[in-house]
């Protein structure tokens, strides 16, 4: 492999491996978000948009 492919396969592993955090973060953020509002007695249809 030449310096430019590795590079180039560096950068979308890397790409690869923020996508897959912001998901992790993303679905953690909405199961908290589940728990907050299983907890608090909101109408459901004022959080929907």
């Amino acid at each position: 492999l030449k310096s430019l492919e590795v590079a180039d396969l560096n950068a979308s592993l890397q790409e690869r491996a923020l996508v897959i955090t912001a998901l992790k973060e993303q679905l953690k953020g909405e199961v908290v978000l589940s728990k907050a509002v299983s907890l608090n007695p909101i109408d459901p249809a004022i959080l929907q948009e």
